[in-house]
């Protein structure tokens, strides 16, 4: 069966941008993961088994927490560690911030076996943290591994499951590492088998390794799965397409690969050992939790009368697939009514395989002779041990108080169908039997004079809008009528000038907008540029087209006027009041008249 592919590779045509599409990838993941009531404080290795000679990294993640100090591991047996370095990530999703500060280290073995990696204790404002513990699996270089270092091969996949046994039903982790030393276009790989179910899919580790004297990017996959069938297995093989540099690969001036090629790569088939449970050994309640767990169990309020609530909390905490437990029977809550528990799940592992799983169930005592919340009884099978276990919590003192027997309290009886009650009655109220008259509380909307009205707005300002819409294209459609309404608006702003500079008696200033107004105005009814209006053009173009000669008088006195004011200037506020009424004519004039060509 091929495991779900979750993720989509682009074109990656640099060894460099494996990491750099990767890196951000995984990044967003775990800030996501941790703003869902993750851990403050977890170690993770970026893989679980690898080959003799290879470097393992352990991160240490520190979500929305910041360490004063630099984290000190405690020492590994026949493993070099190498710090490599500090990291910081801020993200903000749906509106909430949050950070993740990361220690990175590399871990050497100097043999095979595997290696415990012991819990790591940080303390961060005053608050005392625990990592989980971690193993790290050392093997003999992998036979692909070896071709690749003695073939010089750009990319080769090797797949890693658990060297021991494992039971039916038990989850276990399977890897598959790519190593390459550049590629673009890859694809997600693809896990055969049939014999097994993905429980879930962490999203790929990007890191670097060196095999031989070569560096590999190295990409991991891993998924968690669960054997479907006992008995001796293969799991796998997995492949994987992607496209390499071709063998004598040649590069531009810059470095880029210019021949590329597309290869399937196969990791083989690894076997694996299934074993049976013993189930004629299960204890009662066993309900198929397989893994190292621990149980705790908290009541409130503890001193209730009959027919209180009671809210229990059961925290199951371990290693296993921790979000398919689930709370087993009890029998020994048999004097108490129960409700179906809810359940919430915090995970400390990409893969699901570590947390814990929070219950919440609502018991009711219904005899006062309880003294206590019985034991709550809980059954796994521990793969380590290769046995059963069992987990019962303390008993829980209650207070149990019977229920109050009061005064009986006094029925009314109803009033019959025909008859209205006299009077109400003063304990307990019956089913009103009459319910009086009925009417309409409120006239329907529909009915209502001003909601039709309304229902005419749309209409109007659909319509307005409509007549707008078009006068603007008629306007954008006619460029005379644009530059009509220009230079009226700009006559209007003209005239209050005139007034402004002849207050202040500024006589330059005056004549240079006279000027101004009487081109804007006549080159708009000549269709003439402005700036082509001179005293010339009044007998070029107004005297052939039979227009008033007394207009065409009075604007040329007011050209000479304006020309005059440059050698003679008028220092006289009255005179410049006296000539606005004569610009002011004229203008109004020129605007009657017709348009003529140019």
């Amino acid at each position: 069966m091929a495991a779900p592919a979750t993720t989509s590779h682009p074109t990656l045509s640099h060894p460099r941008r494996i990491l750099s599409f990767f890196t951000p990838l995984c990044l967003a993941c775990l800030l996501v993961a941790a703003s869902l009531n993750a851990a403050p404080f977890s170690a993770t290795l970026d893989r679980s088994t690898i080959g003799l000679g290879e470097t393992a990294t352990l991160t240490l993640n520190f979500d929305n927490i910041a360490p004063a100090q630099v984290p000190r591991l405690p020492a590994i047996n026949q493993v070099d560690v190498r710090p490599g370095g500090r990291s910081s990530h801020t993200s903000i999703i749906n509106g909430r911030t949050s950070s993740r500060t990361t220690f990175t280290y590399y871990l050497t073995p100097r043999a095979t076996g595997a290696f415990r990696i012991p819990p790591i204790t940080v303390t961060v404002d005053n608050q005392r943290l625990v990592s989980d513990p971690l193993t790290l699996r050392v093997v003999a270089e992998d036979p692909a591994a070896r071709q690749a270092r003695e073939t010089n091969t750009t990319a080769f996949l090797r797949l890693t499951v658990p060297d021991r046994p494992v039971y039916l039903g038990e989850a276990f982790t399977a890897e598959i590492q790519l190593y390459v030393q550049a590629a673009r276009e890859v694809s997600p790989p693809e896990l055969q088998g049939d014999n097994y179910t993905v429980v879930r899919q962490a999203e790929p580790a990007q890191t670097r390794t060196q095999v031989g004297n070569t560096v590999y990017h190295l990409v991991t996959f891993r998924y968690s799965l669960v054997p479907t069938k006992p008995g001796s297995q293969n799991i796998g093989p997995a492949t994987i397409r992607l496209t390499v540099p071709a063998p004598n690969a040649r590069r531009n001036v810059f470095r880029e690969i210019l021949d590329w090629e597309t290869v399937s790569l196969d990791s083989g088939a690894k076997p694996l050992t299934v074993r049976p449970l013993p189930a004629d050994q299960a204890p009662p309640g066993f309900n198929g939790a397989i893994g190292e767990f621990s149980l705790t169990l908290s009541a409130n309020p503890t001193n209730v009368t009959v027919g209180d609530p009671i809210t229990l909390q059961v925290k199951i905490s371990g290693r296993g697939a921790i979000e398919s437990l689930t709370l087993p029977d009890q029998p020994a809550f048999q004097h108490f009514k129960t409700y179906p528990p809810s359940s919430e799940v915090n995970l400390s592992d990409p893969l699901g395989l570590r947390g814990t799983k929070t219950f919440e169930q609502v018991v009711i005592p219904e005899d006062p002779a309880i003294k206590e919340l019985p034991s709550l009884h809980f059954s796994y099978f521990d793969p380590t041990l290769g046995r059963f276990q069992s987990l019962d919590t303390d008993p829980v003192p209650l207070s149990i108080r019977p229920a109050p027997t009061g005064a009986q309290p006094t029925v009314v009886a109803p009033a019959s169908a025909n008859e209205r009650p006299n009077q109400s009655a003063t304990d307990i109220v019956h089913i009103k039997a009459y319910p009086g008259d009925l009417h309409t509380a409120t006239i329907p909307l529909i009915q209502r004079p001003a909601f039709l009205a309304l229902q005419v707005l749309p209409i109007l300002a659909l319509a307005a809008t409509l007549v707008r819409r078009r006068r603007l294209d008629r306007l954008q459609s006619n460029p005379r009528l644009q530059r009509r309404r220009r230079v009226a608006a700009l006559t209007r702003s003209g005239l209050a000038e005139l007034r402004r500079h002849a207050k202040s008696n500024d006589s330059d200033a005056f004549f240079a907008c006279t000027f101004r107004l009487l081109q804007e105005q006549l080159g708009e009814p000549l269709d003439l540029p402005a700036s082509a209006i001179t005293e010339a053009v009044l007998d070029e173009h107004l005297r052939p087209a039979s227009t008033d000669t007394r207009l065409i008088d009075e604007l040329h006195a007011l050209f000479q006027l304006c020309n005059q004011a440059r050698y003679a200037p008028i220092r006289s506020r009255h005179e410049l009041d006296l000539l606005i009424p004569r610009v002011e004519s004229a203008l109004k004039q020129i605007q009657t008249l017709e348009h003529h060509g140019s």
